[in-house]
């Protein structure tokens, strides 16, 4: 994550791709590897290269695409950053494909998991349920 902030700032360029090879982030997915890149960034008051990085997320996170990638940003978004657009961007495509979502085993164990999600959801249904 520090290559990419420091890439960024000394050149402006935002690049990921180099930064894969390095252990431990290989494992990652792109959107996970992003929203910790985005952590640093708020972390070290580089709000340009967080809203890149909220930029990118929002054209290439999205489980209609991968499935797996976007349950595992669910997962690193909670654990790397409280920050409620990443936040707020991820749930609102969680409730657009809640149903295909939930035929996804890892997805059913994240909101097992994850107590924030599953009240959020539930809120959300309860929302829907109430305006009927």
């Amino acid at each position: 994550m520090l290559r990419v902030l420091i890439r960024y700032l000394y050149k402006n360029v935002h690049d990921t791709t180099q930064a894969f090879s390095f252990p431990p982030y290989q494992t990652l997915g792109d959107s996970a590897f992003l929203i910790h890149v985005y952590a640093i960034a708020d972390k070290y008051d580089v709000p340009a290269l967080c809203k890149r990085v909220v930029q990118r997320l929002v054209e290439t996170c999205d489980p209609q695409k991968d499935e797996a990638d976007f349950i595992e940003a669910l997962r690193v978004v909670d654990d790397c950053t409280l920050d409620n657009e990443i936040w707020d961007f991820l749930l609102t495509k969680t409730r657009r494909n809640l149903q295909t979502l939930l035929k996804n085993g890892s997805f059913r164990e994240l909101v097992l998991e994850h107590a924030r999600l599953t009240f959020e959801l539930l809120d959300s249904y309860a929302s829907v349920i109430c305006a009927r």
